[in-house]
């Protein structure tokens, strides 16, 4: 009998720990202060040449040419593709060789990665932004005292394939 009650208060015990660690271990991958910078804003004007509409994250890739004639090739993950839905999204909101400026938080390790904060069509649309994305580029401009991209520092952005598509609101 006794054998019954230790057995049963360590699995109780076992599951309540488990219990305990998962939420943790869940969020844990969307720790993006690790990866990303924070402290720089990237501008990639370019074209699109894929957009994935996948689980956990979407991605966009944007081929950009850079002052020197390079090509270079970013990607922007931005949220799930169940929140994006909710924004309008969809896997054809972005065609091949449609031109576009992303703007993001690059990865901190120097890979042409980042997470994008804004979207801008080369006819001038914003795109809609989840959120979480929103907190974070207004948290930048606001340590920055900006309001609009136009009075952001030019030590505080970067731009990469010649100077950004502009919003229609950012004036």
């Amino acid at each position: 009998m006794k054998w019954t009650t230790k057995s049963t208060v360590v699995s109780i015990f076992s599951i309540v720990v488990c219990l305990l660690f998962v939420p943790g271990l869940l969020l844990a991958h969307h720790n993006h202060q690790v990866e990303a910078n924070y402290n720089a804003l990237v501008g990639v004007t370019g074209v699109v040449t894929q957009h994935e509409f996948i689980n956990p994250h979407t991605v966009i890739h944007v081929a950009a040419t850079d002052e020197k004639g390079n090509r270079e090739e970013w990607l922007g993950y931005g949220s799930s593709p169940s929140a994006q839905i909710r924004l309008g999204y969809s896997s054809h909101m972005f065609k091949p060789d449609e031109r576009i400026t992303m703007y993001g938080f690059p990865n901190k390790d120097g890979r042409n990665i980042m997470i994008f904060v804004k979207l801008v069509r080369a006819n001038g649309e914003d795109i809609p932004i989840y959120q979480t994305e929103k907190n974070d580029l207004d948290a930048f401009m606001a340590i920055h005292n900006a309001k609009t991209f136009k009075e952001l520092a030019e030590t505080a952005k970067r731009y990469i394939g010649g100077q950004p598509y502009q919003a229609t609101d950012d004036k």
